[in-house]
């Protein structure tokens, strides 16, 4: 899986680790994370098989989520991951990705509960890599 080319690009890339603090991290935050951090995950991996010959690519399809206590913030560094992956292209974390595109951005956040004085800010990025063999 490129779960470990995401994060290297990410990492990678000052704006986006600055912006989070360097809290990247796969599946799920640790436990002691603050705010603003990204999560990511893969979603779907679908080997592009043709009539004739094995799978040369597979379109993996994964989802990055930001977490940030203001929604300008969450904005923001939703913003700095899409341009650090969108198009991205190259040899990375041991894996060929042909190019990387960004399907769209849901505003996640839950509404406020009661007596909550206001709730953790959430923007879901989904994507679509295609990585060659």
């Amino acid at each position: 899986m490129i779960e470990p080319s995401i994060r290297a690009i990410l990492v990678a890339d000052t704006a986006v680790n600055a912006a989070s603090g360097g809290r990247i991290r796969p599946t799920q935050a640790a436990q002691d994370d603050s705010y603003p951090r990204v999560v990511y995950q893969i979603t779907s991996d679908s080997p592009n098989d043709c009539l004739d010959a094995e799978a040369s690519h597979s379109t993996v399809g994964f989802q990055v989520d930001v977490y940030a206590a203001t929604l300008l913030s969450a904005r923001s560094l939703a913003l700095l991951v899409q341009n650090a992956l969108h198009y991205y292209g190259g040899t990375i974390g041991g894996f060929n990705i042909a190019n990387i595109k960004h399907e769209g951005t849901a505003d996640l956040t839950p509404p406020a509960e009661d007596g909550e004085e206001q709730p953790t800010y959430r923007m879901s990025l989904d994507f679509s890599a295609l990585v060659l063999f």
